[in-house]
């Protein structure tokens, strides 16, 4: 297993002198983290976490974009479901799925909320 940071790229090479072999080279490309997670200060990607009950999500954080510098607690007037999975409750609607201003509607049947 090789671990390295986020955006970079390793290079490797191989020789076998035991087996007479030409040196073998090659490049690892190692991925940006994803929306839904944050790069740890030992330059990892962590995906922004969870807990679960069986009656009821009781999920905590979460993150839309990958430069946060720390998971977001759940606004009250929404629901996470970890990563950058958010959405707005019965009466609060939102613009677009990757912001998180949840604001009020003025008619509340109109706004479901997620189910």
């Amino acid at each position: 297993i090789v671990f390295y940071k986020p955006k970079m790229e390793a290079v490797f090479k191989i020789t076998s002198r035991k087996l007479g072999l030409d040196p073998l080279h090659f490049r690892i490309s190692f991925r940006a983290c994803n929306p839904g997670e944050i790069l740890t200060v030992d330059n990892g990607c962590f995906l922004c976490g969870s807990e679960w009950s069986e009656k009821e999500v009781k999920i905590k954080q979460y993150s839309l974009s990958p430069s946060d510098k720390d998971c977001k607690q759940c606004p009250a007037d929404a629901y996470c479901w970890g990563g950058n999975k958010i959405a707005p409750r019965k009466g609060f609607w939102r613009f677009d799925s990757n912001s998180d201003s949840l604001v009020q509607c003025p008619n509340q049947d109109a706004c479901l909320g997620a189910t």
